[in-house]
């Protein structure tokens, strides 16, 4: 019944007289009302630490499963097979955010306009607006230490923290071990005391067998000598210690010295499972300020260095001296105590009452209002962040440039529903991005403080686009990729005969330049050493396919 009325309507609706009116068109500017309304806009605050990333190789290089001989049976020990270990590759303390170089403290990086958009022919579509601002200041990240070792090493580490005991009460916190508090208990607090206790009882005799005068001299090295006497009446009074416990019927300060010894001998067995869960740390790794705001002077750096002629850019330029300095005016405008009962919604609202001509008190005081903000000092305004950077970005041409907007979108390669042939597919995906960081580099430790780095300054990384046809690239903006990405069956390449699952990227298509503005060599303690600059230009992957597989 419900079905039969809505037809009864939609009839009649159809036979109105209104319904064979002439249709109108909308005008360009109602059009522009009615679109971009749906869809998701996020800006991000991004300040994001995190303890370790783990990957783990559970067999680690094990070939079990080989006919390198072609015999037709799996390869034994002999013929080459491996048995491995479980191996893991760590990534520890991981900082992403704006981090201070000098002090390391961790605050927000700024992404502004990430769109999410659901597209009928173009898919899943995110867009990317703003990364970083345009003071050159992008997103940092760093890997304090990268380890490559055993897989369980962790684990086996906090268990043999957490399930060694120790006389007196004494127990100690995984954290303890790490940081150095249990070592430092066990022998500054327990050991020492002990020491000293047992050193009260020692007889002149004894102590003059050890190399001392007397009893006295003994432990007067033990508790006002230098560093190196205190360690060797240490040593002297624990041997004396132990002598004692061999003879049977040692004293309650030898007993309680030798039990604090043993404590000393399980704290270092802890201590070596932490110490391995550490090893095989190959270095960290450090990124500078990415970001896709791309400065004109680093522009102008990679003309001059390659011979290149690039000049614009296909996104939006935001910082025009004519903006930045409104910014600037209204930011101090704010930060005025405005005189009398005035109020002021912005600089142009101040000039606007300040020469109203009515002669009166209010035009008066937004008259020395303006006087007071256009002579006063930028002091007036350091709380405002955004007024600083229009402050600086006007003051520093430096910093003109403009946003290279990224784009990616995925979508769908098979079908759905009744079409067993083709029901399942994979994704494809393209899209565009260009941007720029200051620096990434691998940072090789050097256990004093400091390290040494190989990296690269001034990265960028876009599109460049000839748009005059004279064989020079002279427009910037994203670079272009596409690619498809599937689980299709693949003959394993060290499993003969083997049909294995594996992950295929394929189609893949890049249209880019690459420039490294400078690779270097430096350290802490010595001077930085430039490499040289390279440029790489037009990618093209076309008819490539990745397969990835396990074994």
């Amino acid at each position: 019944m419900k079905g039969l009325k809505k037809l009864a309507l939609a009839t009649a609706v159809a036979a109105a007289p209104f319904a064979q009116a002439e249709m109108t068109a909308m005008d360009d500017s109602l059009l522009a009302e009615m679109t971009g309304q749906a869809g998701i806009t996020i800006d991000v605050d991004l300040q994001m630490t995190i303890d370790a990333i783990k990957y783990v190789d559970d067999d680690g290089q094990t070939r079990a499963e080989l006919d390198l001989n072609n015999d037709g049976l799996f390869d034994g020990p002999d013929e080459g097979a491996l048995v491995g270990v479980q191996g893991a590759i760590t990534a520890k303390t991981l900082k992403i955010g704006s981090i201070d170089s000098g002090t390391g403290a961790l605050s927000t990086a700024q992404i502004r306009g990430v769109t999410i958009d659901a597209d009928g022919s173009q898919g899943l579509t995110i867009g990317m607006g703003k990364i970083g601002d345009e003071l050159g200041n992008g997103i940092d990240i760093s890997v304090d230490a990268v380890l490559i070792n055993n897989g369980n090493a962790n684990l086996n580490a906090f268990n043999t923290a957490a399930n060694t005991t120790y006389s007196g009460g004494n127990s100690f916190t995984y954290a303890q071990y790490q940081s150095g508090d249990a070592q430092q208990a066990v022998v500054g607090t327990f050991v020492s005391a002990e020491v000293g206790a047992y050193a009260l009882t020692v007889s002149d005799a004894a102590a003059e067998a050890a190399g001392y005068i007397d009893g006295d001299d003994l432990r007067d090295k033990l508790n006002n000598g230098s560093a190196a006497e205190q360690g060797a009446a240490s040593v002297a009074v624990v041997t004396m210690a132990g002598a004692e416990l061999g003879t049977g019927t040692p004293s309650s300060q030898a007993t309680a010295l030798a039990t604090e010894a043993q404590d000393l001998g399980k704290l270092s067995a802890a201590g070596a499972s932490i110490a391995s869960a550490g090893a095989g740390n190959v270095g960290g790794i450090i990124i500078e300020d990415f970001r896709n705001y791309i400065q004109d002077d680093m522009v102008a750096k990679y003309n001059g260095i390659f011979d290149m002629a690039l000049n614009t850019a296909k996104g939006v330029k935001t910082s025009t001296t004519a903006l930045r300095t409104t910014e600037h005016n209204d930011a101090k405008t704010a930060a005025i105590t405005p005189t009398g009962t005035n109020s002021y919604t912005d600089y142009a609202d101040l000039q606007a009452q300040a020469s109203t001509g009515a002669g009166d008190q209010a035009e008066t005081d937004a008259q020395a209002d303006l006087a007071k903000v256009n002579a006063g000092t930028d002091a007036e305004i350091t709380s405002d962040v955004a007024a600083q950077n229009a402050l600086a970005v006007l003051n520093n041409a430096a910093n003109e440039g403009r946003y290279v907007r990224g784009e990616i979108s995925i979508a769908g390669t098979g079908t759905y529903g009744g079409n067993t042939a083709n029901s399942t597919g994979g994704l494809a995906i393209k899209g565009k991005f260009g941007g720029a960081l200051d620096k990434a580099a691998w940072v090789d430790h050097d256990g004093n403080g400091g390290g040494n780095e190989f990296g690269v300054k001034d990265l960028g990384f876009f599109h460049g686009v000839d748009s005059d046809n004279d064989g020079i690239s002279d427009t910037i903006e994203g670079m272009h990729f596409e690619m498809n990405i599937d689980v299709v069956e693949h003959t394993s390449a060290v499993e003969t005969g083997v049909q294995v699952s594996a992950l295929a990227i394929s189609d893949m298509k890049m249209d880019g330049t690459i420039m490294m503005g400078n690779i270097y060599l430096g350290g802490t303690n010595t001077q930085e050493r430039s490499l040289g600059s390279v440029l790489v230009k037009d990618i093209n992957m076309e008819g490539t396919t990745v397969y990835i597989y396990g074994h």
